[in-house]
């Protein structure tokens, strides 16, 4: 496209000075065509240039963000991932009756739980008041586990449908990022 500004900037000065009497063909007169039409091939490179660099910045954003939503799938798909395994261990754990290492299991799961609630392709998925009552309930089971030292009997298949529940909606939730795009 500059090529082209460049020739026609050319063909616009031969035309016209030609057009110009012969009188008023001074240096001055030339020099200050030159120089106007100089100045407009100029703004015209200058907005073509801008245009061009707008461009390549919309396409740098939309890769940008493409990228940083595929890692926070990679890395919400491994978390996920590892609370399955430990919503398995604790149910192991509970089945066994040894509640000192379900409780340490329930520990770790915490926060993981707590994190999905705050991606946004989670809370769009899952409902925010019943996940929020799923987790109330989890950390009763977890305060339940944590608090038995073989005085009370522990409701172990409220625990276990609890954990089953979160399962469903961690399974639920994996499913969507994994095929649905």
């Amino acid at each position: 496209m500059k090529k082209w500004i460049i020739i026609g900037a050319i063909i616009l000065i031969s035309v016209i000075i030609w057009q110009i009497d012969a009188d008023d063909r001074t240096l001055l007169n030339i020099s200050s065509i030159i120089g106007s039409i100089a100045s407009l091939c100029g703004v015209i490179i200058a907005i073509s240039e801008i245009s061009s660099i707008k461009k390549i910045s919309e396409i740098t954003q939309n890769t940008i963000a493409e990228t940083r939503s595929k890692l926070i799938q990679r890395i919400s798909i491994s978390d996920i991932s590892k609370a399955r395994n430990f919503i398995k261990q604790s149910q192991d754990y509970i089945r066994k009756n040894e509640y000192e290492l379900a409780y340490l299991r329930l520990d770790d799961l915490r926060p993981l739980l707590e994190q999905f609630h705050h991606i946004n392709e989670f809370t769009k998925l899952q409902e925010y008041e019943n996940y929020r009552i799923l987790l109330k309930n989890m950390n009763v089971s977890i305060v339940s586990i944590r608090d038995y030292k073989g005085k009370k009997e522990i409701n172990t298949s409220k625990i276990n449908k609890n954990l089953d529940e979160i399962l469903s909606v961690l399974i639920k939730f994996e499913n969507h990022l994994k095929y649905e795009d």
